[in-house]
């Protein structure tokens, strides 16, 4: 039972390295990007493709990162800027087109195949934890996904950067008149959030088949994530998706075939009683009241 356990554990740090690029962009530019998901498989197919090129799997998944971020820098600049100041349900209709219009254009240039990426001396690999034998790559993942919410806890807790970026966050207006560069914060949200997700997708396809039709699914997946966690607090995010990841192993152990609609009815149970979330933020929590 505790080998499953630490299972869903890992299998929920992958989640967290998806949903922190869509919390930073939820609580700093106060957006639902419905693209989302087309980051995360983006940066799986990118991977594949540098690793099969020969590239070092390592490399592999820096690269694909990086080139994410600069997408999403580059839908933020040349589309999102344009309609966000109008209406976030404007925002909504535009991501979701742009998704669509990734999606196709992705379909022709990598092909509509499935991807698992197999790599000699990767995949196989194991790392003994209290007496089991678990997947390197997964391991890897959960400290990963520790380290960086290590640093995103300093980042907005302790430096000038995280807390400029916390204040427009919370009132732009304000921030502009104080000064603040809000153009530029937007910026570094986007290109964090874009390689971050994209990491978070060259992990993946070394472990799990993906398509690109599951930019769906790693969107509300992303959304859950943050939703569950409480909206502007990036370890309820992190706490959230470990405890996702857990119930998904775990159902899909138990209860084969059931695992994803016992998932969505704990969770619309939870948002009955805790609507803001397991650990909302204060600001959330004074709003409600």
């Amino acid at each position: 039972m505790i080998y499953f356990v630490l299972l869903g554990v890992m299998k929920g740090a992958i989640f967290a390295l998806a949903g922190w690029g869509f919390s930073i962009i939820l609580g700093i530019l106060g957006i639902v990007n419905f693209s989302h998901g087309i980051f995360f498989i983006l940066g799986g197919y990118l991977t594949f493709t540098f690793a099969k090129a020969g590239l070092n799997p390592w490399l592999a998944i820096l690269a694909a990162s990086f080139l994410v971020s600069v997408y999403a820098l580059a839908i933020q600049q040349f589309f999102i800027n344009r309609v966000m100041a109008r209406s976030h349900m404007m925002v909504l209709v535009l991501t979701l087109g742009l998704a669509i219009v990734a999606r196709e254009a992705m379909g022709l240039v990598f092909g509509y195949n499935e991807r698992l990426l197999v790599m000699e001396g990767v995949n196989e690999r194991t790392v003994t934890l209290f007496g089991n034998e678990f997947p390197l790559l997964e391991a890897i993942a959960f400290a990963l996904s520790a380290a960086i919410f290590g640093f995103f806890f300093y980042l907005f807790r302790y430096t000038a950067l995280g807390l400029r970026l916390r204040a427009i966050g919370e009132n732009t207006e304000i921030a502009r008149i104080l000064g603040m560069n809000v153009g530029r914060s937007y910026v570094l949200a986007m290109l964090l959030c874009g390689f971050w997700t994209g990491l978070a997708g060259g992990m993946t396809i070394f472990v799990l088949p993906m398509d690109l039709h599951q930019d769906v699914y790693w969107t509300v997946m992303s959304f859950l994530v943050v939703i569950v966690g409480g909206t502007g607090n990036l370890g309820g995010t992190f706490l959230s998706a470990i405890l996702i990841g857990i119930i998904l192993f775990l159902s899909s152990i138990y209860a084969r075939g059931y695992s994803d609609s016992i998932l969505y009815v704990l969770l619309f149970l939870l948002m009955l009683v805790k609507p803001t979330g397991l650990f909302p933020s204060k600001m959330v929590v004074e709003e409600r009241k």
